[in-house]
């Protein structure tokens, strides 16, 4: 335990609940872990982009916050926060203190759902970085034309091709005025599309992105350093090519291994300095709380440690294991009988484990197929925090380094346990509803459907105010996901017709094709069933099955309010109808 206040030294600390701000941690009175060294490994990266990924919870927020107290000049004039602390004793870094303009990002703030909501989210992100930057310096050192910029970027009077390239424009203003680069950090890069439910909606985000984070750090030359966090590298659709000379950070990698999370060493130490070092105490919390492997450091959670501390070494559940959405209940579903009794083996064994292939660069695309590779879902639930991956001295055939994957500790087993239940739910559920759907039997359907849905949390992201796109947005690629069986296509806004029906699953196997229609409300007062039959006629009215590839189609329309569903089918044959060219 590091610290250098001394009025604190006759004083009790508290424990930090959510204090993310680095000043507010070393000045506020709480107990501190010293993490001061990472300054290091950005000085000696100019002209890189440090990506560090890990799960959430893990102090990614605090170490960007002290990165911009360290390196921002704008903090120049204030005391030394970091006086005592180890990288006051790195003389190479001494020159780097407070000698950067810093422009600091945070992508959680990203809202998705619609394109104008990711715009305006977005712009409001280049709001705020610009706000700042007039806010913390003298107008009078700027170029007229320079503030009018800055201003118009806090205004949010850019058009999009502006956006993308705003923040590269305000570093070369930063450079021609202060002659530094800018150091750039941005926290929850992956943010925006951990809630996706579909690969088309995945593309669409990272393709609105991509242009932005190309301009903002690959195309930067204005850009000293970029220090980017997240849970996972994200390698499909060009995320990761959007970086000039990327260091990926990730779990299994020895650079920057303790920057987040706390060593064992930490944790006596801030039992130590508590009072808790009692018998029992560190046994408890290293059965709960460890069994992270990041590189080859073991680590600990912080944050649940601190919650144990803070809360009379009471332990418990703290970490909040689940990832928005329910995606990885959803991927561990499609995974087949085998994988998932390796999951199941896990769940029931804490000690059982499995070796496999890690994907260290993940296939976003990759995790919404029918047939998803076990290893990149194993390496999924690593990177999320859900499995422990200790890397092993081989290389698996397809050049990938070796891993043992195995259950992290007590505290993450009811989350791990909670997902295994839900994937057997979905599994076994989206088998007999896409039977039931080639039956055209509508009371099964519903069934099937409604039991699937039941164990779907609406979280924050299902919002009422929404718009209806959005709210059938989210309904149409949750209820495509749940109907795909193994070894299905599906694709949803697909071309048919006069056009785009919501989702299409091609015929396989002998199997007819399948079109689905979903009309979405939130009126408690409205008929279901009367929904379903209008979404059945659009069908119809747009002739979407009336084209090569939809012959003999199953039509299928569904009405949808929060987790009640009514089905409806066609059983009529269409008259016959001709394409005229004109």
């Amino acid at each position: 335990m590091n610290r250098h206040f001394e009025s604190f030294s006759m004083e009790r600390l508290e424990y930090p609940d959510g204090v993310y701000d680095f000043k507010d941690l070393v000045t506020g009175g709480f107990y501190f872990v010293d993490k001061t060294m990472m300054v290091r490994d950005v000085c000696r990266a100019p002209g890189m982009v440090l990506l560090y990924t890990r799960p959430r919870r893990f102090g990614k927020s605090v170490n960007l916050s002290m990165l911009d107290y360290f390196f921002n000049m704008e903090h120049k004039d204030e005391p030394n926060l970091f006086e005592g602390l180890s990288i006051s004793r790195c003389d190479e870094c001494q020159e780097h203190r407070n000698a950067y303009p810093v422009i600091r990002m945070n992508f959680g703030k990203l809202k998705t759902g619609s394109e104008e909501k990711l715009d305006g989210s977005l712009e409001n992100v280049v709001s705020e970085a610009a706000d700042r930057i007039l806010r913390s310096y003298d107008s009078n050192v700027f170029k007229k034309h320079d503030i009018g910029f800055l201003e118009r970027c806090r205004d949010g009077c850019l058009d999009n091709i502006r956006i993308d390239d705003s923040i590269s424009k305000i570093c070369r203003i930063l450079e021609w005025t202060f002659g530094k680069k800018s150091i750039i950090l941005v926290d929850e890069y992956d943010h925006c599309v951990q809630n996706v439910s579909s690969e088309n909606e995945y593309k669409a985000i990272v393709d609105r992105m991509r242009p932005f984070m190309e301009q903002t750090f690959k195309f930067n030359d204005s850009l000293r350093t970029g220090v980017v966090t997240g849970i996972m590298p994200l390698v499909k659709a060009g995320m990761l090519s959007s970086f000039n000379n990327p260091v990926v950070c990730d779990i299994i990698s020895t650079e920057g291994q303790e920057w987040f999370g706390f060593t064992e060493r930490e944790v006596d130490s801030i039992l130590s300095e508590s009072g808790n070092d009692r018998p029992g105490v560190m046994e408890e919390i290293r059965e709960w709380y460890d069994g992270y492997r990041f590189g080859s450091a073991e680590m600990y959670n912080p944050y649940s440690v601190m919650k144990y501390l803070k809360s009379g070494c009471s332990r418990g559940s703290y970490w909040d294991g689940s990832t928005s959405g329910g995606l990885s209940a959803d991927l561990v579903s499609r995974l087949g009988a085998e994988p998932l009794a390796v999951l199941k083996a896990m769940r029931e064994d804490l000690g059982f484990s499995v070796c496999a292939e890690m994907d260290q660069r993940i296939d976003h695309a990759e995790l919404f197929s029918p047939n998803v590779k076990p290893n990149s879902v194993y390496s999924y639930l690593a990177m999320a925090g859900y499995l422990k991956a200790s890397r092993l001295d081989e290389i698996g055939p397809g050049t990938r380094p070796m891993c043992r994957f195995g259950m992290v500790n007590r505290e993450i087993a009811p989350a791990f346990d909670s997902l295994v239940e839900r994937a057997e739910r979905i599994g076994m559920y989206s088998g007999s509803a896409m039977d039931a759907v080639y039956a055209r039997d509508p009371t099964r359907s519903k069934t099937s459907i409604e039991a699937l849905l039941a164990g779907f949390k609406m979280d924050s992201t299902w919002k009422l105010e929404d718009s209806p796109v959005e709210r059938h947005n989210r309904y149409r690629d949750l209820i495509a996901a749940y109907l795909l069986s193994p070894d299905m296509a599906m694709s949803t806004e697909s071309p048919k017709g006069y056009g785009l029906t919501d989702i299409f699953y091609p015929g396989f196997r002998g199997k007819p094709p399948v079109i689905v229609e979903v009309k979405s409300t939130i009126d408690p007062h409205a008929d279901l069933k009367s929904l379903a039959k209008e979404a059945l006629d659009q069908i119809d009215d747009r002739r979407y099955a009336d084209e090569p590839g939809t012959e003999g189609a199953v039509r299928v329309g569904i009405g949808v309010r929060m987790k009640t569903i009514e089905v409806a089918f066609q059983r009529r044959p269409l008259p016959p109808y001709i394409f005229i060219i004109p």
